[in-house]
């Protein structure tokens, strides 16, 4: 994750992002989809982001738009797909300790923001884990088309955060 202004975007970054977060998702469903036809069921698990839709972060206009094209994708590819039994599912992870949050360049910035959570911390690779291993088990079996929030209950407090506090 990369963080430019919004008038330092140049096409080689807007491409980057864009082929990382939402071109691979297209190829790699297409390459999934005969062995889900064959078995007559599958399903595509997409890590999408709470900066797709509900939280705005100064720098980040290229990554956002590209978790958001994940979401359409999510709920349009599950619709298009559920006839042959495939689910469609996604997780919108929050703040997690991750080396992409290092990327942010402020780490004081983002405990910041997962400290206005409700449970108050950063989440760990583990709980996005958690989250796609429920939305591959069969006990997800009727959920399709969906992005679970997986934030510590940023996105419960408010929905834009500038660098700076709240906004």
């Amino acid at each position: 994750m990369l963080v430019t202004d919004v008038a330092r975007i140049t096409p080689a970054i807007l491409e980057r992002t864009l082929a990382a977060n939402l071109s691979a998702l297209f190829w790699l469903t297409q390459a999934a989809l005969p062995l889900f036809e064959r078995q007559e069921q599958g399903c595509v698990l997409v890590t999408s982001s709470v900066i797709g839709q509900r939280v705005a972060y100064p720098g980040l206009s290229h990554y956002a738009a590209s978790k958001a094209g994940v979401n359409g994708f999510i709920r349009n590819a599950a619709l298009e797909l559920a006839p042959k039994g495939i689910r469609v599912n996604g997780v919108e992870p929050g703040v997690i300790r991750t080396p992409a949050m290092a990327n942010l360049g402020d780490a004081e910035l983002s405990s910041r923001i997962a400290g206005r959570g409700a449970l108050g911390q950063q989440g760990e690779p583990a709980d996005i884990a958690g989250a796609m291993l429920f939305l591959a088990s069969d006990a997800a079996s009727y959920i399709t088309g969906q992005a679970i929030v997986v934030d510590g209950g940023v996105t419960l407090r408010d929905t834009t955060v500038s660098q700076h506090g709240a906004a």
